[in-house]
């Protein structure tokens, strides 16, 4: 069973697709959005369970952004998508947000493998490159370096974090066996 009635899943549905298609069609998610998805997902964190739930997705966005903030200063993610997760991150809380990290890595994958595939043949010959050497190395190679080749498609990251709210949201993490 979902933890919020489902206008306050609807709300953020909507603004999870404003956010995706937003980002699939300009590559940029609007800080307006971002906003509206943490200050809802603080509301809906305090009228359903209260100020110390809301007190857990303030805490859950913190450890997002701690995360993902290393991967922002070496250019891995765009600044749009860290604002994103840290505000989608409020409606998760602590307890749910090792499914929300899951759930968005997963899903980042799977668009990630869609971009790669839909990208040049150049392209996708130096994000191969880039990875082997990462894996050479055994460190992230500079974002510059993955930026270079005409013909990339770049990975829309606010689809994933979507799916990962959402999945975050509505799979009841521990099962109860």
């Amino acid at each position: 069973m979902p933890p919020f009635p489902l206008a306050h899943l609807l709300i953020l549905g909507a603004l999870c697709l404003v956010a995706a298609v937003w980002d699939v069609a300009r590559r940029r998610i609007p800080n307006l959005i971002s906003a509206a998805v943490l200050v809802s997902g603080l509301w809906a964190q305090a009228t359903t369970d209260g100020a110390m739930a809301a007190l857990g997705g303030l805490g859950a966005s913190a450890i997002v952004f701690v995360l993902l903030f290393p991967l922002w200063t070496r250019g891995g993610i765009g600044g749009g998508d860290v604002k994103f997760a840290f505000a989608a991150a409020a409606w998760t809380t602590l307890h749910r947000l090792p499914v929300f990290l899951l759930a968005g890595a997963l899903a980042g994958g799977v668009v990630a493998a869609v971009c790669y595939a839909v990208s040049q043949r150049d392209a996708r010959g130096a994000i191969r490159n880039n990875l082997w050497m990462a894996m050479a190395e055994r460190q992230l190679p500079e974002a510059n370096a993955t930026r270079d080749g005409k013909g990339r498609v770049t990975v829309p990251y606010a689809v994933a974090i979507g799916a990962g709210v959402f999945a975050a949201l509505l799979i009841h993490w521990p099962p109860h066996f």
